[in-house]
């Protein structure tokens, strides 16, 4: 009986003192907790080194002037918060994704020919290649007058070349990259020589086709069979003399016609390029 009348006068006493709601109201208690952090088992009088100690109130002067280790606690938070966050005066580097954009889109806008940004560009039909048009007609002009031409071709995938017009969409891609990026546009020089070879907007002719010239084949090319099946090139042959060998030999029809590759299904299989066809 007597127990429990002390814990009545208790319980008054701490409802009349305002001063004990304050200090065990929840946020206090969970700014204590926050004060304190995890405590080990070994070291009960020192406050871990960890993220908790860095969670100080400091509204809270009444604890800071209490606790005599509340100038380390702020020193440490201090030191962490300048270690995470940079300093003001450390230059931000720039995102340079916008530059390496426009130097992908000048790339491929160049001529692959001249390997300089396109002036005055045509398009190849059925192939959708295009290049300058003087680079194009300087091209055409060199391949009719060589031995051995026998048709038009793109420089860039060797397709037999059925029209050739001029590419706006090229064109305009050009002009808006020089609105911008004035300073990446063709010398003035290069610009009126092209001008001298080639005018804006014409259509560019083909030359028409022209048998083969038997004394100007290739080996491989001479097929006095007329069986339409291929012959190796010369980087076919093992240890030839040009130090390098084709990953996939064409099979020679005179001794392995079985495998023998028909020219009627195109290039052979890796001689896509091959100067030969």
């Amino acid at each position: 009986m007597g127990a429990a009348l002390s814990a009545v006068r208790n319980n008054r006493k701490r409802r009349a003192d305002p001063h004990h709601d304050d200090i065990g109201s929840p946020n206090t208690r969970h700014s204590k907790r926050m004060r304190e952090g995890p405590m080990s088992p070994e070291c009960t009088s020192e406050p871990l080194e960890s993220a908790d100690t860095t969670l100080v109130d400091d509204t809270d002067d009444h604890h800071r002037h209490q606790d005599p280790k509340g100038k380390a606690r702020d020193i440490c938070s201090a030191s962490v918060v300048s270690t995470i966050l940079p300093p003001h005066d450390v230059p931000v580097t720039h995102d340079d994704r916008g530059a390496r954009l426009v130097d992908e889109i000048e790339s491929e806008l160049r001529c692959g020919c001249c390997t300089e940004l396109a002036y005055n560009p045509v398009s190849l039909n059925p192939c959708r290649h295009f290049f300058c048009g003087s680079c194009m007609t300087l091209h055409l002009s060199h391949s009719r007058n060589a031995p051995n031409y026998t048709r038009a071709t793109c420089p860039a995938c060797r397709t037999s070349v059925t029209s050739i017009t001029p590419t706006r969409v090229v064109q305009s891609l050009v002009a808006a990259l020089l609105r911008v990026y004035p300073e990446r546009a063709r010398t003035e020089r290069e610009r009126a020589q092209a001008d001298e070879i080639y005018v804006a907007g014409r259509e560019i002719s083909i030359p028409p086709p022209r048998p083969q010239n038997p004394d100007a084949l290739l080996p491989q090319q001479q097929n006095s069979a007329n069986d339409h099946l291929a012959r190796p090139c010369p980087h076919c042959a093992p240890n030839n003399s040009f130090d390098w060998t084709c990953p996939r030999p064409i099979p020679n029809p005179e001794t392995d016609r079985t495998n023998a590759w028909d020219l009627e299904n195109g290039p052979p299989t890796g001689h896509n390029y091959c100067g030969a066809w």
